[in-house]
């Protein structure tokens, strides 16, 4: 009956650290991805990415400016984009609302409205920022204000217009 008990505890432990290990997500830092593509009257986006990303990977995307630290305010829209297969470099991916893999997880998403940016960033959660990945917007109002060390005004894509289209290559 021991033998049984133990049997399965060491079962239960070998499980639980193979799934650890099945479901890890790509831990990304700045310049992995980029925001190449940004309409404000569509409220549509594209990212590429310049790594692989894991199974699992979670990516936010809000409107919400920056607030000089490692939250961002719940008071306008954040999506996430969780990858449902293994992304290689180079892949671009389109964002919105309504786009596969995106899910709306903070009020309404809506780029479109006058002086909003767009802001990349992974997190332990929703507006809590573990790494600042990539923004884009109109100016530095639109994007916010960011802690030291992380996205500074030369990593930032500033279109110099409200209500625009950006279509890098």
């Amino acid at each position: 009956m021991k033998q049984k008990n133990l049997l399965r505890i060491l079962m239960i432990i070998c499980f639980g650290l193979i799934s650890n290990f099945s479901y890890s997500q790509t831990t990304l830092t700045k310049g992995d991805i980029a925001i190449v593509a940004y309409s404000t009257p569509d409220d549509a986006f594209a990212f590429a990415t310049f790594v692989e990303l894991q199974i699992g990977t979670e990516i936010y995307f809000t409107d919400e400016e920056a607030d000089g630290d490692n939250t961002i305010g719940l008071g306008e829209g954040h999506l996430l984009y969780t990858a449902s297969t293994t992304v290689p470099p180079g892949t671009v991916i389109t964002g919105s609302v309504s786009a596969t893999n995106f899910t709306v997880v903070s009020s309404s998403f809506a780029p479109g409205n006058k002086g909003d940016g767009l802001i990349a960033y992974q997190g332990s959660s929703v507006g809590n920022v573990t790494t600042f990945l990539h923004a884009v917007g109109e100016d530095i109002g639109d994007t916010g204000t960011f802690p030291a060390g992380t996205l500074e005004t030369g990593d930032i894509l500033l279109m110099a217009k409200d209500d625009g289209n950006y279509s890098g290559t």
